[in-house]
């Protein structure tokens, strides 16, 4: 009787315990069975699709920023803050060129120059964690890109038929690294 009274007290603390149990981490909500909205740029013939609870916070002929509503005002207070930047930068063709110099790309960019200049910013530190993707069937890199007070989940895009770059980028320390990956994994080439 005593080993029965004592498992049912035993199972009552654990109750009480497991009750009361809280945990620090933070939930991001998975947009995985969210509605989407679809973006489409036709100069550079491919579309993605963004969580419904996102909105296009500027849209220029060159780059595309998106960010989620909830997170529109944000702001850096300190420069620790930057490379939690909520938004999703999407930069594409000539813009990129001027931003990253045009002597770092021959004319055409394709993979294998594009392999080797990433490669090269990862062997002088400017960036960490470099690994191949595909995007819509076409090879993509994906790294941490190092700046002095800021870093940045990027990746690589050279959309097939078009002889320009597609960075997309957001802040390494975002809460929001998951739905970037959806966003980046969304994207389709048009024909």
């Amino acid at each position: 009787m005593n080993r029965a009274l004592c498992i049912w007290i035993g199972f009552f603390i654990l109750v009480a315990l497991a009750s009361g149990c809280t945990t620090n981490a933070k939930s991001v909500p998975s947009t995985a069975t969210q509605e989407t909205k679809t973006y489409t740029n036709r100069e550079y013939k491919f579309s993605l699709a963004y969580p419904s609870d996102w909105m296009i916070e500027e849209e220029s002929y060159q780059l595309l920023v998106l960010v989620t509503i909830a997170a529109q005002s944000w702001q850096p207070s300190v420069p620790s803050d930057i490379p939690k930047d909520p938004h999703v930068e999407i930069e594409m063709g000539g813009y990129i060129r001027e931003k990253l110099g045009p002597a770092n790309f021959p004319v055409l960019v394709n993979a294998s120059s594009l392999r080797a200049w990433l490669e090269q910013k990862v062997r002088n530190g400017e960036a960490r964690e470099f690994s191949e993707l595909t995007i819509n069937n076409v090879l993509a890199f994906e790294l941490t890109e190092i700046y002095e007070s800021n870093c940045e989940r990027v990746v690589y895009w050279r959309p097939e038929r078009l002889e320009s770059l597609v960075r997309i980028s957001t802040g390494c320390d975002s809460i929001y690294l998951g739905e970037f990956e959806q966003i980046v994994h969304t994207i389709r080439q048009m024909d």
